[in-house]
């Protein structure tokens, strides 16, 4: 144990990175006035399958350690109700821990007690490893709702070729568009790199921003990465880490250093003097106020869109497009997830709520109540018509979760200031990108 909480307090200093705490085009984007998020009906969990093994009748109780906010919260709550009418011999304790900031501290002290947590919750990347190499999480690869899990939630979830964690939920990061000013335009989306281009002059000449990107460029380099990167190789992180390939040896890695820090504010596509500019405030209300066309965007800026948008507001969200019509990718990345305490003596019937949760009816209400994507590849959650405009694409295209999850962490910390550096014109996307190559592999065990 003493090893344990080592490591655990080891990674428990890491930052917990979130960017966030599925068959064409739409036709048309829903107007502001009809994306008031509903408010969160009491759940009705009656279509949940009854799950096929019954455990011992002996009496057990079992609990979550989650934090997840009131509206998903309710939905647990109710979850844990029906199971009850179905298991009257599981009592399933919510120990919902809504300071997010503080959740790993509260997790590690509690695994660390006489009574620790049965089922815990946990953000998928360099957060959760500590506790799945530390052996806390069960082996989850033969559950029955593994197969219909998006793949790219399956790979955030996975360690070392197993499943360790149900995901939830999911966010994106892609472009939003005005579709009041996209149809002063014209009104045709772009669907590949030299068409939104020459959307982009069409703008200029009218006297619109083409893209309101502030300071954080990571945006545009990510949504970029997926379809100009990951989508054609899905090993690409793999692949420099064993020497494969480097990021300076990549065409498709520093093109794309060209196009955004270079091309793209050399030709007034972005502000000039984007590296003062706040992405979140100052471009926000220039993409609403009908200023500029496209807004790099995560699907957790909507309610500041919508916080400052008029009741007429209309828009869509659409990847990044690549070279040709067919070549895109879709950055999506699960939310959260659970996992089975694996050192629980009370792990079956952990396991058993787990899969109750885990029903596609359940699974929708939760997200309807986040208003959030589900990892389900069949599962629609009746969320904003915006957020919705969306799913076509995260249907079709190939998916790839945050960029950076593959990255060593050094790198992440550092790639504002070596891109800002080529923007400034200090250093070029080719010096960049070998600079970022010696990073990456000088902390290749990080």
């Amino acid at each position: 144990m003493k090893k344990t909480r080592v490591l655990i307090s080891l990674f428990l200093v890491v930052s917990m990175i979130l960017a966030f705490a599925a068959c064409g085009t739409p036709a048309s984007s829903p107007s502001a006035a009809d994306t008031t998020p509903a408010s969160s009906p009491t759940p009705t969990l009656s279509d949940t399958p009854a799950p096929s093994e019954t455990p011992d009748a002996a009496p057990v109780t079992i609990t979550i350690c989650q934090a997840y906010q009131a509206p998903q919260n309710a939905v647990i709550d109710e979850a844990i109700k029906e199971f009850n009418v179905q298991y009257p011999n599981i009592t399933v304790v919510n120990d919902n821990e809504a300071n997010a900031g503080d959740y790993y501290t509260v997790l590690n002290t509690k695994l660390q007690s006489d009574t620790p947590p049965d089922i815990f919750f946990g953000w998928p990347g360099s957060s959760m490893i500590p506790y799945l190499s530390a052996g806390y999480a069960m082996d989850l690869s033969d559950q029955p709702w593994v197969s219909d899990i998006l793949p790219g939630c399956i790979n955030e979830v996975a360690y070392q070729g197993k499943v360790m964690s149900f995901p939830t939920q999911l966010s994106f990061m892609a472009l939003g568009y005005n579709q009041q000013v996209l149809d002063q335009l014209g009104g045709v989306l772009p669907t590949t790199y030299d068409e939104m281009t020459a959307l982009f002059d069409k703008a200029l000449a009218t006297g619109i921003l083409p893209m309101a990107s502030g300071s954080d460029l990571y945006y545009l380099f990510s949504v970029g990465a997926v379809t100009d990167i990951y989508a054609k190789n899905p090993n690409f992180d793999q692949d420099v880490n064993s020497g494969k390939i480097t990021l300076d040896g990549s065409p498709d890695w520093v093109n794309l250093l060209q196009h955004i820090y270079v091309d793209w504010v050399d030709k007034g596509y972005i502000p000039k003097d984007a590296l003062g500019i706040d992405r979140s405030t100052t471009m926000m209300t220039e993409f609403v106020s009908g200023k500029a066309l496209f807004f790099p965007m995560g699907s957790w800026d909507l309610p500041g869109i919508l916080a400052i948008a008029p009741s007429d507001f209309q828009m869509g969200i659409i990847p990044y497009p690549g070279a040709t019509a067919d070549q895109a990718g879709v950055l999506v990345a699960t939310n959260d997830c659970l996992s089975v305490n694996a050192q629980s003596p009370n792990k079956d019937a952990a396991l058993l709520f787990l899969n109750w949760f885990a029903g596609k009816d359940i699974n929708k209400q939760f997200c309807e109540a986040g208003q959030s994507l589900s990892s389900y590849k069949d599962v629609t959650p009746d969320i904003n018509p915006f957020l919705q405009s969306f799913i076509p694409y995260v249907a079709k295209d190939p998916s790839h979760p945050f960029v950076n999850t593959g990255w060593p962490s050094q790198l992440m910390n550092d790639f504002k200031d070596l891109t800002d550096a080529i923007v400034l014109k200090s250093s070029t996307p080719q010096e960049v990108a070998k600079q970022m190559q010696d990073e990456w592999m000088a902390n290749l065990d990080s």
